[in-house]
């Protein structure tokens, strides 16, 4: 995730750079072995882009319901999608173009959140602690 937040950094400008590409780009960087899950999300000011691959998760709330959300990927029970060298991410991925409106709320969770909290727990959490003027930091 370090060489997609540099990808994403050093791409700011251009026009065409989609989530999907900074993820693949990062795979390509990768030099640990092994495999991991993904998940890189961009606002371009209207619509929130996100591209994921495995069991990470991504809701928007609005108005105290979850209005969107990603869905985990897997082989099989507590068997996710992941990214490995060999493997070309495209073939993977899950893009997402969801329409934000002032007030939504982003969360981005790892499988650990939603193995273990219902979506709408979460949704109902964010919410009470907005109403309650409570900072994303005190948020744990």
């Amino acid at each position: 995730m370090d060489s997609s937040k540099k990808i994403a950094m050093e791409n700011q400008g251009p026009p065409g750079m989609r989530t999907e590409e900074v993820l693949a780009m990062a795979v390509v960087e990768a030099r640990s072995p092994g495999s991991s899950t993904g998940l890189v999300a961009h606002f371009d000011g209207q619509v929130l882009h996100v591209s994921n691959i495995g069991d990470l998760g991504l809701l928007v709330i609005r108005n105290g319901q979850v209005y969107a959300q990603t869905k985990a990927m897997t082989y099989g029970f507590n068997f996710p999608l992941q990214i490995e060298n060999s493997v070309d991410p495209s073939r993977l991925v899950q893009n997402y173009a969801i329409d934000l409106q002032e007030g939504a709320t982003i969360v981005t969770t790892s499988d650990g959140l939603l193995d273990n909290v219902y979506d709408h727990e979460v949704a109902s959490i964010v919410s009470k602690s907005l109403k309650a003027d409570r900072k994303p930091t005190v948020l744990t």
